[in-house]
């Protein structure tokens, strides 16, 4: 993602997971009010569909674990992601439901939620990742919090905040294609893993 790419975006798969395993995603708040203002403002990072350069068609498995438990299994959902000039559209399915629908439009950030989805699996943080992930790195520098820097290289995106790096992308692949990716959130302390193929079709 994300979810935490998503992040992101990987949370979703807690409505799926027993009660008693510890979240690999972080509680609500729990390292972004703990981390610099820059990384509190970063939480509300989200950019409009139309300044994407591509459209955004894929079907997405993603695995999230905490990087303080790094031998930890982690937990899986199942992801159909749309992106084009009119939005952002997101389904996500665990235990064969689905779980969280989001859609942006650029104005309001539209969720619904499965009942048993946790309250911490959160749909601005799942946006911001995938912001930071499908975005043109320009359009990102211009929205980014002060003290807060994007760097961009081959197949690679750090994301640096009051001198510290807080959140990396790399990826193997067509990132708007056939791809592998791997999030790193060190702030918020999770590894989501994204194994896309593309597809059409609505979310």
């Amino acid at each position: 993602m994300r979810g935490h790419l998503v992040t992101l975006v990987g949370a979703m798969v807690l409505a799926g997971c027993a009660a008693t395993r510890q979240p690999a995603w972080p509680q609500p708040g729990a390292a972004l009010d703990d981390g610099s203002p820059a990384m509190r403002a970063m939480a509300q990072l989200r950019l409009p569909p139309a300044l994407r350069e591509a459209d955004v068609a894929l079907s997405q498995r993603l695995s999230v674990s905490s990087l303080a438990a790094p031998r930890a299994t982690p937990e899986v959902v199942d992801v159909q992601l749309e992106i084009d000039a009119q939005g952002l559209r997101l389904a996500g399915f665990a235990m064969g439901m689905r779980v969280l629908s989001l859609r942006w439009d650029g104005a309001a950030l539209k969720e619904e939620r499965h009942p048993r989805l946790p309250s911490h699996v959160d749909g601005q943080r799942i946006l911001r990742d995938l912001s930071l992930v499908y975005w043109p790195a320009q359009a990102l520098r211009a929205q980014l919090a002060p003290g807060c820097e994007l760097q961009e290289s081959a197949q690679q995106r750090q994301l640096w905040c009051d001198g510290q790096l807080q959140w990396r992308l790399q990826w193997q692949g067509q990132l708007l294609g056939q791809s592998q990716l791997q999030i790193e959130n060190f702030a918020e302390q999770y590894r989501l893993t994204i194994e896309s193929q593309p597809v059409g079709g609505d979310a």
